[in-house]
C-alpha cells in the first residue's frame, strides 16, 4: 500500500496528534479545521487572564499548590520540546519519561514566574508573518485560571519568557533522565497499572462523528462526541453540525474509575488491534502513555467490513462501548469546565 493510501486511510486524527505539541490538548477538538487568521484572531480576543494574586496566594500557603499545572512547548533548532508539570510533584519530559520534583522544585519554579513579568505578558509576543510560525508557548494553571504566552517565531524575542522556558525545560529534563519511560503501550499500560507510573502518564482521545444520519446509533448523543482525557481528568464535548462543538463539561474519575479504565485497555490488548477498523460512523480513538501511541481509525472502509478482522473487531467495538458509556457519564455527571484556552 502506498504512503498515500495509508495517510488517507489514517484519517485526520493522525495529523492533529503531531501538531498536539504545538497547541494544547484542550484545544484540539475546537481547532482541527481553524485556518492560521482565525488562529490569531482567536489569540487577540482572549480575554487576559493575570494570575498575580493566585500565584501569590499558592506561594504563601493559602492555596494548595496541587492546583498548579505549568506546561511549556519551545523550538530547539527544528524540535519542539515539552514538560508538564503538575503541582502534585509528577512532570513529564518530552513525552518520554515521567519525572517527579519536590515540594521546593515546585515554589522554585513558582518564584521564577513572579520575578520574571510572565502574570504582565499579553498572550501573543513577536511579530506576525503569512506563515504563523511558533517559537513556543509557556502556559501557568492555577485552578481553573489559566495564562498563557505565545511566541511568535518572528520579530521581536522575548528574552524574560525564552529564559522561563529554558529553566522549566532544564530541570524537567535533568530529572526525566532518571524518571519511567516505557519500551511499549503494553509496557506503559502495566506500570500505569502496577502504579510505577502516575495518571497523568495516560492520555486518551476518542472521536465519534454521524456522518450517515440514516444509519445513525440513536443512542449516540447529538452528531458526534469528543472523548479527551488526561490522568484522571476527564472531558467531553458534544458536536453538532452546523455549529460545532459545545463547551466541555469535565469530571474527575475516581480511583475506581481509572482503574476500570485502564483495566479495560489492558483487556483490549490495544497493540495487537488493527490500525483501521470497521465503524458506521466516523470513529477515531487514540491511547497514549508518554512517547507510545496507538491510533485506531474506524470509517465504513471500501475493504473493510464488520467481519474483516474478527474477534479484533469485535474487541474493538467493545472498547468503543466502554469509552461511549464513559462519555455519558461525564456528560450526565460533570461539571462546566474552564474555557479553552
Amino acid at each position: 500500500m502506498s504512503t498515500e493510501s495509508t495517510l488517507k486511510r489514517l484519517g485526520p486524527l493522525s495529523f492533529w496528534i503531531f501538531l498536539a505539541a504545538l497547541i494544547p490538548l484542550s484545544v484540539l477538538a475546537q481547532d482541527r479545521d481553524r485556518p492560521e487568521s482565525e488562529e490569531r484572531e482567536r489569540w487577540q480576543s482572549e480575554p487576559t487572564v493575570h494570575l498575580s494574586r493566585s500565584l501569590r496566594e499558592v506561594m504563601e500557603g493559602k492555596r494548595p499548590l496541587e492546583s498548579v499545572f505549568v506546561e511549556v512547548v519551545w523550538r530547539r533548532g527544528e524540535e519542539m520540546v515539552t514538560a508538564q508539570i503538575y503541582g502534585n510533584g509528577i512532570g513529564v519530559w518530552n513525552k518520554r519519561a515521567q519525572l517527579r520534583l519536590t515540594r521546593k522544585d515546585l515554589l522554585d519554579l513558582l518564584e521564577s514566574f513572579e520575578k520574571s513579568s510572565f502574570v504582565r505578558m499579553p498572550p501573543q509576543l513577536g511579530e506576525e508573518s503569512d506563515m504563523l510560525k511558533l517559537q513556543g508557548k509557556v502556559s501557568l494553571t492555577i485552578g481553573r485560571e489559566t495564562q498563557i504566552v505565545h511566541q511568535l517565531a518572528t520579530g521581536d524575542q522575548s528574552e524574560e519568557i525564552a529564559n522561563l522556558a529554558a529553566e522549566i525545560l532544564d530541570l524537567a529534563e535533568a530529572r526525566g533522565k532518571e524518571g519511567v519511560s516505557a519500551s511499549s503501550l503494553s509496557d506503559g499500560l502495566k506500570k500505569l497499572t502496577a502504579g510505577k507510573l502516575a495518571p497523568e502518564a495516560l492520555q486518551l482521545t476518542a472521536v465519534r462523528r454521524k456522518e450517515m444520519p440514516g444509519e445513525a446509533d440513536s443512542s449516540d448523543p447529538e452528531d458526534g462526541w469528543l472523548l479527551r482525557v488526561t490522568g484522571r481528568r476527564a472531558e467531553v464535548q458534544l458536536f453538532h453540525r452546523g455549529r460545532g462543538y459545545d463547551p466541555a463539561r469535565e469530571a474527575t474519575l475516581t480511583e475506581a474509575e481509572f482503574r476500570a479504565l485502564l483495566e479495560n485497555l489492558v483487556r483490549a490488548d490495544l497493540a495487537d488491534l488493527p490500525q483501521n477498523a470497521y465503524a458506521a460512523q466516523y470513529t477515531d480513538v487514540t491511547v497514549q502513555v508518554l512517547d507510545q501511541v496507538k491510533d485506531i481509525a474506524a470509517r465504513r472502509y471500501a475493504d473493510i467490513t464488520p467481519r474483516s478482522h474478527g474477534e479484533k473487531q469485535k474487541t474493538f467495538d467493545r472498547l468503543y462501548s466502554e469509552l461511549r458509556q464513559l462519555t455519558k457519564r461525564v456528560l450526565e455527571g460533570g461539571r462546566a469546565a474552564p474555557a479553552a484556552d
